[in-house]
């Protein structure tokens, strides 16, 4: 079905300018400042545009601000993940391990070695034969590497637009938070948190356009699932990603984040961060503090989360026995996302939340299609 779109002149105004921009001259060079069209943003280039609306006009120019900087976090992000992929052949995980004393053996020696190793131990030579097979024939591909954020945050604020004409505005606003020592660092991560701080559900941004891929490190050190999950043919990955899932819809969309307070008004954004409690917290919930979720009984509308588990596995959770296998699952996965620092006790009473300096990127290699929003999705 057509979905009906009303588009205003600010609408217009605000995609029609940077293109008009590319036809406009650069500014020359100053002849007493020396400053000419690489000391600028934009090379200097200039227009006026005219509206009947003071306040439209007011609204119109911080809008374009503000996708500028985005534009230019998201160029800085993404070229700065494209130097983190390496050329790897892909090889079964199990074999690895059957030929892990190999591994740091050149394949030319191995070849000249099997001959005496399958006499001696026969099984570990049909593994190193079956692995020696793959990594002489096999293609390399480019696999993406994950980059920390405190590291892609060093690189960033290094970037002339960024440490120049950006902190210099900011600076004349706030001196205080923008500093020469600390204000490129801080503007940068403030950049950052307004672009993954949320999925976003409507507008576009590097996740939900399958670009950049949120990592959680610690998630890889889970081993341990829940009571009861093998026998709904779930895996240790399964869990590994139902938890990924629970960070990417439920915590960080609801804003479950810690966050400088003092940047709030310098993000640009409508951002109310908000702690969790635990599932048995007693206290009611608040504006911003509310538990962890659990199946609410009688309740048709449950949490996405919760959802999620009774699709895929097909429990019933109106009756007894599914409500406490469902409710000992997120009970778990609270303990698996607190017990691994990923949900963090910042104010020291038991109200936790996901601090984004801890999270890790990617460049997605692969994504799925959501049929309902058709954004790309790296976990499902």
């Amino acid at each position: 079905a057509l979905r009906r779109g009303l588009l205003g002149a600010p609408f217009y105004t605000a995609i029609a300018v940077p293109t008009v921009l590319e036809y406009c001259p650069d500014i020359e060079v100053d002849k007493e400042s020396k400053i000419g069209p690489n000391s600028v943003p934009g090379r200097g280039r200039r227009l006026i545009t005219f509206t009947d609306s003071r306040q439209g006009t007011a609204k119109m120019s911080i809008r374009m601000q503000q996708e500028a900087e985005r534009s230019r976090l998201r160029g800085l992000v993404f070229k700065e993940l494209r130097r983190h992929v390496e050329e790897k052949v892909v090889i079964d995980e199990a074999l690895l391990d059957s030929v892990k004393d190999y591994l740091s053996m050149p394949i030319e020696k191995l070849r000249v070695m099997l001959p005496s190793i399958e006499k001696s131990m026969p099984e570990d030579a049909k593994a190193l034969k079956e692995y020696i097979d793959i990594a002489s024939s096999s293609v390399a591909i480019p696999l993406p590497q994950t980059i920390t954020w405190s590291d892609l945050a060093a690189v960033i604020k290094q970037d002339n637009d960024l440490k120049e004409s950006m902190l210099k505005e900011n600076k004349r606003l706030s001196p205080e938070i923008f500093d020469d020592s600390t204000g490129p660092l801080r503007l940068t991560q403030m950049l950052l948190t307004r672009e993954f701080a949320r999925r976003p559900k409507n507008r576009n941004n590097l996740e939900t356009q399958g670009l950049v891929k949120i990592v959680y490190p610690a998630l890889d050190k889970i081993e341990a699932v829940p009571e009861l999950w093998g026998n709904y043919g779930l895996t240790v990955k399964d869990w590994r990603d139902y938890l990924k899932v629970c960070l990417d819809f439920f915590v960080r969309e609801n804003s479950y984040i810690t966050i400088d307070r003092e940047w709030i008004r310098w993000i640009g954004m409508h951002f109310s961060p908000k702690t969790l409690l635990g599932p048995d917290a007693s206290d009611v919930d608040e504006n911003r503090a509310k538990s962890w979720p659990l199946v609410r009984k009688g309740s048709k509308r449950q949490q996405r989360i919760i959802t999620l588990l009774t699709v895929a596995t097909g429990i019933d959770i109106t009756s007894t026995a599914g409500e406490d296998t469902v409710n000992g699952w997120l009970v778990s996965a609270w303990n698996a996302l607190t017990g691994s620092k990923i949900l963090q006790d910042s104010t020291a009473d038991k109200q936790y939340s996901l601090n984004l300096t801890n999270v890790s990127f990617s460049l997605m290699n692969s994504a799925y299609i959501c049929p309902i929003t058709n954004k790309l999705l790296d976990t499902t």
